[in-house]
């Protein structure tokens, strides 16, 4: 039987649907297949063993795998680990479903036919009776057609809030700040400002524009997420990064700016908690941000330190409303609004989604006292209501970005920049053997080597959205034209592979005008990781997990290696897996985690690559490792410094890499005058 019926659902084994009272809900295969064991069990206890065995089979799994595909079972069944009226818990045994007998369900199943057909009956009934009185009507029919194409003139305007004609310009009028590098602007007044002076090692200053009087509150800050300021403008409250056992974690802390006394508000073990957002004397919202950069929105009572989640995906920044009754938050690559309630969230999409040209993680806006949200899109300022609707939208005369935008006094105040990522090309055995790969103003990243040259690609947004480059010789070469191309990788000399929207992209350069082919994968791929001429292995998530996946290109079937929280992974010939979780290095070889001996107690950089049947990594004390899993064995080969941070690929025959570099830019506070 395809169909199976219990508690007043009806389960399609085969497509995944689970409904009820005319509600779909698909479920993921992984679910479906343990509740299927479960179903077939008749309300028997099956063991944690069994499960492992009937669903995951011969996939190495994280150990908390089953319990998550539970929790999420329930919460499609509108079942609870307390109440557990759908799927019972046997603690240290296993699981059974909490099962109906058959005669009470076909009771329940007949009672909800019969509800099901009345109400299909009324509302044929009701719909009959609204045509006929319309009918009757032809003014009020005329009335209802001309309603319609005004909410739908409306509709289709709101969808589209950036594309306003005539937009406005406006002046901006430069301050001296005394530096050329500043961040984290918090005005006090329109003369005072407190920011964080890169120039002078991170100092957290308190200057005056008007006669240049500056004030250190802080020798040096390591901040994690924004800065906030307090009503009564005496704290500012923030998420500090501190190193405790090697391992960093952002704690929140406050500092009094008449006193320069620092108070742990917060304290962490492994996450990065920032942007605090007092609601009340009781509570305080907070994002919590793990190392694979997955943000929770925490709800924090004060008094009984409960914490309760608000909302859960990538959160990069949130704003809080002058009555504190709105949330603008960069949420999932969408700028969101939300209006709080009792602790609850209730969206309000202001349609705007960012691609790869557009740096969304640094997302400027800030609210005015009354309520508005000003949003820095591109080179436009855009105002919103508190409704979501666009009240004005402002050109801004400057080259430059708005990186951040905050508001005092009726004066809005903008912090301008450039942000300018650098692929590089540096030695491990020399240090000052260093090459910019195409330098140039605009973000160049994930610098690759071309197999079987000495040719290298990287991904830039030169042509307006990011796109593949290939440097030959001094010319770079613009590989791919469509889309917005988040990751690559080169499968030999002439096949590339990339990421569109999750989507996975293959470019043959051998043919003659060559097109891209997309696979016909039925997976959301996350980022690529490592590739042979026959294979892809490529990292995949989803609400409940995150997979390692090969992909095989002659047939485009998909196999699982791996499933459990990682964030970058390698595969060697031997089936042995080199797993990175919260920046530590992990080895499983034939499905059992074996301990790593050959390498200290080290904490990652970032990612790593095989090469052969070698391992080259960093570690955060700038080290360049060689580790031979099969032989467990290592050694130091070199180092890397400032000039190039972060590894995007590794030649192993020449000991150089590529790498992802921040270049520091000119920053210029403006005043923002509307014409």
């Amino acid at each position: 039987m395809h169909q199976a019926h219990f508690h007043g659902f009806t389960i399609n084994w085969q497509s995944g649907e689970l409904s009820k009272q005319g509600t779909v809900t698909q479920l993921e295969p992984r679910l479906v297949a343990v509740l299927k064991v479960l179903f077939d069990a008749k309300g028997e206890l099956v063991s944690y063993e069994q499960l492992q065995q009937q669903v995951w089979q011969d996939v190495i799994v994280a150990p908390n795998a089953l319990q998550r595909v539970i929790a999420q079972l329930r919460k499609s069944l509108g079942d609870t680990a307390k109440q557990q009226a759908v799927i019972r818990t046997h603690p240290k045994r296993g699981y059974s479903l909490v099962f109906v007998t058959d005669s009470l369900e076909g009771e329940q199943l007949e009672i909800e036919a019969f509800e099901g057909k009345a109400l299909e009956k009324q509302n044929i009934t009701a719909s009959h009776q609204a045509k006929q009185s319309l009918l009757n009507q032809p003014i009020a029919l005329l009335g209802v057609v001309s309603l319609f194409i005004v909410i739908f003139t409306s509709v289709h305007w709101f969808s589209k809030p950036t594309t306003i004609v005539g937009a406005a310009q406006a002046n901006l009028i430069s301050l001296d700040t005394q530096t050329e590098q500043l961040a984290q602007l918090i005005p006090l007044s329109k003369t005072e400002f407190i920011f964080i002076d890169k120039q002078a090692g991170n100092q957290l200053v308190l200057h005056n524009t008007q006669n240049n009087l500056r004030e250190e509150l802080l020798d040096k800050v390591n901040v994690y997420g924004r800065m906030v300021l307090t009503e009564d403008k005496q704290q500012l409250r923030f998420g500090q990064i501190i190193e405790q056992k090697g391992v960093k974690c952002a704690e929140l802390v406050g500092l009094n700016i008449k006193t320069k006394a620092l108070t742990r508000v917060l304290p962490c073990q492994n996450d990065f908690n920032h942007t605090p957002l007092f609601i009340s004397d009781e509570t305080l919202l907070f994002i919590k941000t793990d190392k694979q950069w997955q943000s929770e929105l925490i709800s924090l009572d004060l008094k009984t330190q409960q914490q309760t989640s608000l909302l859960a995906g990538q959160i990069d920044n949130a704003f809080l409303s002058p009555d504190k009754t709105q949330l603008a938050i960069n949420f999932n690559n969408q700028l969101k609004m939300f209006d709080l309630k009792e602790n609850k969230l209730e969206a309000i999409s202001l349609g705007i989604n960012f691609d790869q040209t557009f740096s969304s993680s640094s997302l400027a806006m800030t609210f005015t006292d009354n309520g508005n949200l000003w949003v820095a899109l591109d080179k436009s300022l855009v105002e919103y209501s508190p409704q979501g609707k666009v009240i004005s939208n402002t050109n801004l005369a400057s080259s430059m970005q708005v990186s951040e935008l905050t508001f005092i006094d009726q004066q809005l105040f903008a912090l301008l920049g450039r942000d300018n990522h650098q692929a590089r090309l540096s030695s491990v055995t020399q240090l000052n053997d260093v090459v910019d790969i195409a330098a140039s103003k605009f973000t160049d990243v994930q610098g690759k080597f071309r197999p079987d040259s000495d040719e290298f690609s990287l991904l830039s947004n030169r042509s307006g959205s990011t796109q593949i480059w290939l440097q030959q010789g001094k010319q770079l070469l613009q590989l791919t034209q469509a889309g917005a191309v988040t990751d690559h990788i080169w499968l030999d000399k002439n096949r590339v592979a990339y990421l569109i929207e999750n989507h996975v992209w293959l470019l043959n350069l051998a043919e003659e005008n060559s097109k891209p082919k997309k696979l016909p994968l039925n997976v959301p791929v996350k980022q690529l990781l490592q590739a042979t001429s026959n294979a892809l292995y490529a990292q995949f998530e989803t609400e409940l997990n995150t997979s390692l996946i090969a992909i095989d290109l002659k047939t485009n079937s998909l196999s699982t290696l791996f499933e459990g929280p990682f964030h970058w992974a390698q595969v060697l010939a031997d089936n042995t897996l080199i797993l990175n979780d919260s920046s530590q290095l992990k080895k499983i070889v034939s499905g059992q985690g074996l301990e790593i001996t050959a390498l200290p107690a080290l904490t990652l950089q970032g990612r790593y690559y095989v090469k052969g049947n070698e391992v080259f990594l960093q570690d955060k004390q700038q080290n360049v490792w060689r580790y031979k899993p099969a032989l467990e064995q290592a050694e130091i080969i070199g180092r890397f410094d400032e000039n190039n941070l972060f590894m995007s690929d590794f030649s192993k025959q020449s000991l150089k890499m590529l790498g992802d570099n921040f270049v520091k830019t000119k920053n210029e506070l403006v005043m923002v005058e509307f014409k």
